[in-house]
């Protein structure tokens, strides 16, 4: 249940369409890149590595069956990553997945018992971690360490109660040891807690649709979908230093994030009424610095560039569309 709403919000997110006009400064393209690949629906989040390659669960059959598709940032080369043919597994569904700063890519498993799969860059399996705890997980990210941060809920395996599930958060090494609990200090908005509740998002869905970024710092970030996240800074050593409450539109969620090298969080907001397939005018993106929680830029999309972000690096932002003709494209975007 927790992952299929994951893969309806996140197909919901992308298959939007923009339209209307925006205040804000607009992201144009300024480049586009056609991908040797047939188009798709995406499970946000994507993620970028270090090369701007991007990494894409492209949804053609059923969601969580799909492989990781990797993209090259000239489009040239597609490469695929999945969980099926691993020894070991039963019927896999992949969850979330991860790149570290080599290029490795961990992927977060359930076929039946949780695991972690790690591929090499050309999409080898290399390894099968059996994470040593009780947890239902739902996000993954990598520590700088590589360590891994396990982020979802402490409601006993086995149970149907969606009103038992509390958020857990845990550190854990390369073997897939519990090292320990990392502490969040999770305030909810009443108000905001009902908005999402009259569009079908209760609080389990909230846990499961979270995001994780492994941070080039060496951090971890993990934000939560509601107006003002918040977005946690998770160190190596498992502990939450700061708290960053990124302020966006009025009626919006947070949807995915991005880090660069240099620190700067980009926070993708998305509005939240029901009849969002037709109309997402108010779609903004946030520039801020996450030590200050200071709001350096902000930003209204074009309609050429889609709206899942997928890199974010000094030279602008990256997103992955379906364009003409029914294929995959990377588009390049700079504000005017």
């Amino acid at each position: 249940m927790l992952v299929c709403r994951h893969v309806a919000f996140g197909l919901l997110l992308v298959a939007a369409q923009l339209s209307g006009q925006s205040t804000l400064r607009i992201l144009q393209p300024s480049e586009t890149i056609n991908v040797d690949s047939p188009s798709a629906l995406m499970v946000q989040p994507l993620r970028c590595d270090q090369n701007n390659n991007i990494y894409a669960r492209l949804v053609r059959a059923t969601a969580m069956k799909s492989p990781i598709t990797k993209i090259s940032a000239d489009g040239k080369s597609v490469r695929e990553f999945s969980a099926e043919g691993v020894p070991g597994l039963k019927n896999p569904a992949t969850l979330d997945f991860a790149i570290d700063r080599y290029g490795h890519l961990f992927m977060l498993v359930e076929g039946p018992d949780f695991k972690i799969l790690e591929f090499d860059q050309d999409g080898k399996h290399k390894d099968t971690i059996t994470i040593d705890f009780k947890l239902i997980p739902q996000q993954l990210a990598v520590f700088g360490t590589g360590d891994f941060a396990l982020f979802g809920t402490e409601r006993p395996l086995g149970s149907k109660r969606q009103a038992s599930a509390a958020p857990y958060a845990g550190l854990f090494d390369r073997s897939g040891r519990f090292l320990r609990k990392i502490e969040l200090v999770e305030k909810e908005d009443p108000d905001q807690q009902k908005a999402l509740a009259k569009i079908g998002i209760g609080r389990t869905d909230q846990l499961s649709i979270s995001v994780a970024e492994s941070g080039a710092d060496g951090n971890v970030y993990l934000a939560r979908p509601t107006s003002s996240g918040p977005v946690y800074v998770v160190s190596p050593s498992g502990v939450a230093r700061k708290v960053v409450r990124p302020a966006g539109p009025k009626n919006a969620v947070l949807s995915s994030i991005k880090l660069l090298p240099s620190g700067r969080l980009a926070a993708l907001f998305v509005p939240m009424e029901p009849d969002n397939q037709r109309q997402v005018d108010g779609i903004s993106l946030v520039i801020l610095d996450p030590s200050s929680g200071d709001v350096l830029s902000e930003y209204g999309l074009d309609n050429q560039t889609g709206i899942a972000l997928a890199c974010y690096d000094s030279s602008g932002f990256s997103f992955l569309r379906s364009g003409p003709e029914n294929r995959l494209q990377i588009v390049r975007a700079t504000s005017r």
